[in-house]
C-alpha cells in the first residue's frame, strides 16, 4: 500500500501512503478540477493484540478504529460493527499497480479502484 495512488473515479481521489517506524500513514484527498479537499487521514498500526485501521474524518468527533478481521496475501479487511457507516474497510492489491478499496455495511458497498502513480 505504500505509495501514491490515483482513483479511476470522477471526482478523482488520491491516496498517499507512507511507512513510518511503527505504522502506515495515509491521506485521502478528493480532486475536483483545480480544487482539492482532504477526505480523511488514516493510520494502520499494531494496538494491544492486533492491527487497527484508524480513520480520522471531519464528520466524526473522534477517529474511528476498525480492527483487522482477515488478512490474506493481497487483501486486508478491517471491521467495526458498532460504527454507523462504513462497518468494513478492505484493501486488495491487484497486480503490481492497482489497488481496490471497498467500504461497506448496511447492505451498501462502495468500491474504489486506484492506480499507482
Amino acid at each position: 500500500m505504500v505509495g501514491n495512488w490515483n482513483s479511476t473515479t470522477d471526482p478523482a481521489i488520491w491516496e498517499f501512503w507512507k511507512l513510518d517506524s511503527t505504522e502506515l500513514r495515509g491521506l485521502s484527498i478528493e480532486i475536483k478540477g483545480k480544487d482539492s479537499n482532504i477526505l480523511e487521514e488514516m493510520r494502520i498500526l499494531w494496538k494491544d493484540s492486533g492491527f487497527v485501521f484508524i480513520a480520522d474524518v471531519a464528520e466524526n468527533k473522534e477517529p474511528v478504529e476498525f480492527f483487522l478481521v482477515k488478512k490474506e496475501a493481497n487483501r486486508l479487511r478491517f471491521q467495526n460493527k458498532l460504527h454507523d457507516f462504513p462497518k468494513e474497510i478492505s484493501y486488495q492489491k491487484i497486480g503490481h499497480n492497482s489497488l481496490r478499496a471497498t467500504i461497506g455495511g448496511k447492505n451498501k458497498s462502495i468500491k474504489f479502484l486506484f492506480v499507482k502513480r
